[in-house]
Formats: C-alpha cells, structure tokens, sequence
C-alpha cells in the first residue's frame, strides 16, 4: 500500500481522529471524490484488524501538521525526503517509499543505490515495541483502543517488507538495463562492504528478486561460457596453434566477465551470508578444470595462469574459488620457477642412476642399467617390464679356509630372464643399489597398490593380504596345517641367506625365501618392514 492508496490519504484523516471525526470527514469527503472508494478507507479505519495495516503504511509518530508539511513536501520535491534524518523509521520508510515511486528511469547508478541503501537502512530500525507506542499514542488521543501486544504488529510489518521490496525493484525496472545492475551492484557492495558482513534484511530481499529477473539472462550467458569452454577443449584435441588458443581464451575472459557483472551482487550477498551461490561455484570449477588441463595435459602454463588469475578476479567472492584460486596461483608461479630446478634434478638423477661395466680377460661380461634399460651381454629388458628379481652373495672356502664371494643378481620379464654372476663387490654393490631404486621402489608401490585393492598374493607356500598373511606348519605326517595372522602377530629375521617370516607363539608355522633363488624376496621384506617400522595394521597404509 503506497501512501497515496492509503484510507487516512483518502479520506484527508488523522490518526488522531475519533471514530465520530472519521465518519464526518468521510461524509464530506464523499462529495469530492467516490463514495464507494470512500466508504472502504472508513471501514478500513474502523476495523481494527485492517487499521493497523493502514496505520504502519501512513506515518506513526508524526503529527497532523507535519505530516501535511512533509506530505506537500514530497509532492513538490520527493528527494528532500532523504534529508528527514530525525522521523521515527516506519514514516520514513513509508515516505522514501513513495518518494522511490516517483522517480523517473533516468536516475543514475548513483543516485539509485542511495535511494535504496536509505531505504533498506531505514527499515532495519524499524523496532515493534516502539512502533507499537508511536501507535499507541495516536490511538489514545483518537479514542481508540489500544494495540495489547506488539504481536498484532508482526503481518502488517512483514506486508511493509514485501511491499518495500516491491518498490526497489520497481525503480530498477524503469532504469536501463546496465544502470539497474550498476546501481544494485554499488548498494549490496556498500551494504555488505565487499561482502564482508550481513546485509540489511531489505537487500537480502532485493538480491532475491534480483536474481529472479535476472535468471534468464545469467542462464544465456553461463551456457555462453560453456560453449566456448567445450570449444578450447574441442581444439586442444586437434592440436591447434598457439594463437588460436588465444583467441579462445581471450572469449572466454570475455564472457566471463559479462556474465560476473550481472552476477556480482548475487555473489557479494550470498558471501554475505556465509553461503555459495551454486552457478558460481558450478562455472568458476568448469573454468578451473579448462585452467589446470591447460597445464597438466598440454603444458600452456600461461594460458593456464591467465585463467586462474581471472578465476580471482570474477570469481574472488566465493571463498573456496578465491582460495583455490590463490593455491593455484602459488603452485604455477613455484611450477615456473621450479621447472628448471627439476629438469637439473632429473638430469642429476640420470646421470646417477645410469650405470656401465665390463669384466673378464677374453670374454668379456658387459652390465649397464639406466632409467630405460638393463642391458646384459648384449641383450636388452626395459625396466618398465620387469616383474621379478633377486639377489645376494654366497661364501665360499676351501678346506674351510675364504676364498671369496660369489655374487648373483636375477631378474625377469614376462618372458625372459637372467642370471648375473661376479666375484667383484663393488659391481654388485654398484647394480644392484641402482637396480632397487629403479625398479625395487616401483614394485613396491604396486604390490602395495595391488593388496590395497583386496588381492592375496602368493609368496612361496604362503598367501598375502593387506591384513596379514597365511602360513603353513610342516608335519611329518599328514596334511600341513595352515592358519591367518596379523601383523602383530608375527615376527621376521634373516639367516643363512633367506628370509623368514613365522608366528611369534608358534614359530612352526613359518615362511623361508631365499634372497637369490625366491623371486621379489627383497620387495617383500621391505615393504613388512616399512609397515612394522610404521606401525601399520595394513601394509598399503605405508602408500598414506
């Protein structure tokens, strides 16, 4: 209800006119203007239910005289009201309303938003207790019963709320189209500075209805986005030039930031109230994604790093974006700094892990390993292929007297192995140090890997799993019993060339692998240790 639609309006009343005053002055009135329009503002006024719509929509606390001052006021000059500093809030807000009404589309960005925050500031001052008194003072004096609790207040105040509501989009609507988003921007900015506090309870509900008109627009402009992201990607597979690239990307920076304009406020007052708004976070991931493919698939770091940056810069209002945005922005900036200092690294570790050899006096023994290859007497496996392997030393005496140690280094692919033999401790030191890291460590994860995925695997006469391992006790007679421990209840140890595993209370229930003959012995053990040394209930937890 606007002031003018309002029955003491009408009817030319006060709210400090007796029952008797009203139905004189509506007498009179009906002279002038229509009797039925008439006769439903004084059934208004009488009806106690209705008055009280009637009175939070007129101005409380103001008199008579005043409130024909202020009235004459704004019918002259309706932006004078923004200078009424001192009214009590419900006639203010009731006069910004109706001054609001009567502005023209051609207001300014500016102007707009004061009219607005104004508006919104005022009803949050808005207090039942001392609207009830105001209306109370004026019942008194009119002779009419009194307000009893400021319960009866909570419809009427609400129907202020909607109908206020009403009024701010209204004004925006008669605004153009890039004013209107403007002028709604700078209000939910100021209101919530930048999204950093709550906003008033008026702007939450211009937000809302904001982003009803919107939606359709915002809908157009995100499946713009989209398009263009399913373009890059759709390039990216035909393995464009870089330029072209460019050009995609730079319409995608485009129609991004056409659609943040229209979604600004929406996003400042979601952040407001410690909420995400759902199409920013759903395009700002879709960008993000389209960002770290650039890179990690393509390796177009700039052009990933322009589209983080502009993830911050559109997307900065929603805390888990602007966050992401920041890691993302340290990791490419560390990825650019570090891409050198990792290619030296690399070249250092090659350089270490590639290793030659020869031995004998006539036929020679040759031995290489490198990060690609082991290469034996001519003969070549790619350590990617390696499945198996082996190795240890053997004394050896005459007479019980040393003579040496024998060394042996095994190793396989699905189809072929061999059988390294030297005399000499620094070659097998040097081979088979090289040997573990290279291909020992990536076993490893993969038999971690295989047992976190729930598979048993057979080691010798016994069955791994990630929980433990079933063990098998030799009878003389009759069949050999088996039984499951756990890790913690069970112990190992080398001797004698092997490797052992048994039950701590039966130690009858065992496994033996020989380093040299059993395959993998050595990844075994390293990874029971890694779990014991971790405290592990399960093995893969070592891949935590």
């Amino acid at each position: 209800m606007r002031l003018t639609e309002n029955p003491f309006f009408v009817l030319g009343a006060t709210t400090r006119d007796s029952r008797r005053q009203l139905q004189e002055t509506a007498e009179e009135r009906k002279l002038s203007i229509d009797p039925d329009i008439c006769s439903r503002a004084l059934a208004d006024l009488l009806n106690p239910g209705r008055r009280l719509f009637a009175e939070t929509a007129w101005l409380p606390g103001i008199s008579p005289a005043k409130a024909a001052e202020l009235l004459a006021s704004l019918e002259s000059n309706p932006a004078s009201v923004l200078a009424l500093e001192s009214s009590p809030p419900l006639a203010r807000i009731n006069l910004l309303a109706e001054a609001m009404l009567r502005q023209q589309g051609n207001s300014s960005a500016d102007d707009a938003s004061r009219w607005i925050l104004a508006l919104a500031g005022e009803f949050e001052k808005v207090k039942p207790d001392l609207a009830r008194d105001l209306l109370n003072q004026d019942r008194l004096a009119a002779g009419i019963p009194e307000i009893p609790d400021v319960s009866g207040l909570t419809a009427p105040i609400e129907e202020r709320r909607k109908y206020l509501r009403q009024v701010m989009l209204g004004m925006l609507e008669r605004m153009k189209r890039e004013t209107a988003i403007e002028a709604t921007t700078l209000a939910v900015t100021e209101a919530t500075a930048s999204g950093s506090r709550q906003a008033f309870l008026l702007i939450d509900d211009l937000v809302d209805g904001y982003e009803v008109q919107m939606r359709s627009s915002l809908q157009e402009q995100g499946k713009n986005v989209e398009s263009l992201v399913a373009a890059l990607r759709k390039s990216l597979a035909a393995e464009p030039s870089k330029a072209t690239l460019v050009k995609v990307v730079e319409s995608i920076e485009a129609a991004i930031r056409r659609w943040d304009k229209v979604a600004q406020p929406i996003q400042l007052c979601a952040r407001s109230r410690g909420t995400e708004h759902d199409e920013t976070q759903r395009l700002g991931l879709m960008v993000r994604s389209l960002a770290v493919e650039l890179y990690n698939k393509h390796r177009y770091l700039d052009l990933s790093n322009r589209l983080t940056h502009l993830i911050a810069e559109a997307f900065g209002e929603d805390r888990m974006l602007a966050e992401q945005a920041t890691e993302d922005k340290i990791a490419l900036g560390n990825i650019h700094k570090g891409m050198a200092e990792q290619a030296a690294k690399e070249a250092v570790w090659r350089k270490e892990m590639t290793w030659n050899t020869q031995w004998g006096l006539i036929f020679k023994a040759r031995l290489g390993i490198s990060p690609e290859a082991i290469n034996w007497n001519g003969d070549s496996w790619r350590v990617s292929e390696i499945q198996s392997m082996s190795w240890g030393g053997i004394r050896k005496s005459i007479n019980g007297i040393p003579t040496g140690t024998e060394f042996h280094v095994r190793f396989s692919d699905k189809s072929r192995g061999a059988h390294v033999e030297t005399g000499d401790a620094a070659i097998f030191e040097a081979f088979t140090s090289r040997l573990w890291r290279i291909v020992g460590l990536r076993m490893l994860a993969e038999l971690a890997s295989r047992l976190n995925a729930g598979e048993r695997i057979s080691f010798g006469n016994a069955v791994l799993d990630d929980e433990g391992i079933e063990l098998e006790k030799y009878k003389f007679f009759g069949k050999n019993p088996r039984a499951h421990f756990t890790w913690d209840q069970v112990v190992v140890w080398p001797e004698d060339g092997s490797f052992h595993i048994a039950n701590k209370t039966d130690k009858g229930f065992k496994l033996s692998m020989s380093y040299i003959e059993a395959p993998n012995t050595h990844v075994l053990e390293a990874m029971i240790r890694a779990g014991f040394k971790a405290g592990a209930d399960r093995l893969s937890d070592i891949l935590a």
